[in-house]
């Protein structure tokens, strides 16, 4: 269960000073979502407000629980780039050394890549013209950017078969369809039973017609004779 509060007289990050006390609890509360084992996944500066000195955290609509350490590590580098927006790289990632070990550091700054960061937050790093990612990441230890997508061997396997599912059935709705409009397009497959039930049913109707008159006029002349005679 989530408990939730409106936050009164709050400010928003970017317009309000940021102190030590403020870096240290927006790190904190990363460093207590990875011990309980959720994430955020939508740290910008839109959903960080200041009230009275203190930081708030907002909009947890997309808060996922026992994420990946990848994800995790995403929330990280969101947060270093919120408050070093505000402050700089050298002072943010001083305060986080006090909370995280420099390869979680490291890790969390080759995750920032890409879509992992926000669109808001993108947007405030090209406006404020520093390198701030490529500072934290000269600060940290060396770590190759880790990308979105991670291809393995069982992936490609899916992957193929999959496009080998997709291919096969095209090609058999394919013939089919064309099987159908052959079927409809070709002259005899359907006058020919059509002629041949009509030829049929003439054929029967001339048979009960020789069949059955002979028996009507009979039927007729002796109903006539015995009209007569009743009469006479």
């Amino acid at each position: 269960m989530l408990v939730m509060e409106f936050f009164e007289n709050a400010r928003n990050l970017g317009d309000s000073e940021i102190d030590d006390t403020i870096i240290d609890e927006g790190l904190g509360m990363v460093r207590t979502f990875w011990d309980i084992g959720v994430a955020h996944r939508d740290i910008k500066p839109a959903n960080l407000l200041v009230r009275d000195g203190h930081l708030q955290l907002v909009d947890v609509s997309a808060l996922e629980v026992r994420p990946s350490p990848w994800r995790q590590a995403v929330d990280l580098s969101n947060m270093l780039l919120v408050l070093a927006l505000r402050t700089d790289p050298e002072r943010a990632y001083a305060r986080a050394t006090k909370v995280f070990t420099p390869d979680e550091i490291a890790e969390a700054c080759a995750s920032a890549v890409g879509l992992t960061i926000p669109t808001e937050l993108q947007a405030k790093l090209k406006a404020d013209g520093r390198p701030l990612l490529k500072q934290f990441r000269e600060l940290a230890p060396a770590r190759a950017p880790i990308s979105i997508q991670r291809w393995s061997t069982q992936r490609l396997t899916l992957t193929a078969a999959a496009a080998v599912g997709v291919l096969v059935l095209v090609g058999l709705f394919v013939d089919s369809l064309r099987a159908g409009l052959g079927w409809v397009s070709s002259p005899g497959a359907t006058a020919t039973p059509r002629r041949r039930s009509r030829s049929r049913y003439s054929e029967r109707r001339s048979n009960v017609s020789r069949n059955c008159s002979p028996r009507v006029s009979t039927n007729w002349s002796r109903y006539a004779e015995s009209t007569r005679i009743v009469t006479a």
